[in-house]
């Protein structure tokens, strides 16, 4: 497989995946489950756009912790609000 075979990605259910992700979930990991391809991106695609704002901010978090002193992460994660964040999302 070349890299612009692994680099492929496809667009289903409004998300942009890897298609040799897609291939693996439709061919090998879901049908031993008994749900459906198209039943697992109706509840999946949601789920990530639903958190992707979470993401980006523990990204973006992550990304300014490594320029911080080391502080424990715990009072980071209070002090910059990405608990009560996260907790809202739960």
């Amino acid at each position: 497989m070349d890299s612009q075979q692994l680099n492929a990605r496809i667009e289903i259910a409004g998300l942009k995946i890897a298609r040799e992700l897609h291939d693996f979930m439709r061919d090998e990991a879901l049908p031993s489950t008994g749900i459906g391809n198209s039943a697992f991106r109706g509840s999946f695609s949601p789920v990530v756009h639903d958190l992707s704002p979470s993401n980006r901010d523990l990204l973006a978090f992550a990304t300014r912790s490594r320029s911080r002193s080391r502080r424990p992460i715990l009072a980071r994660l209070m002090h910059d609000g990405v608990l009560e964040r996260l907790a809202d999302v739960a």
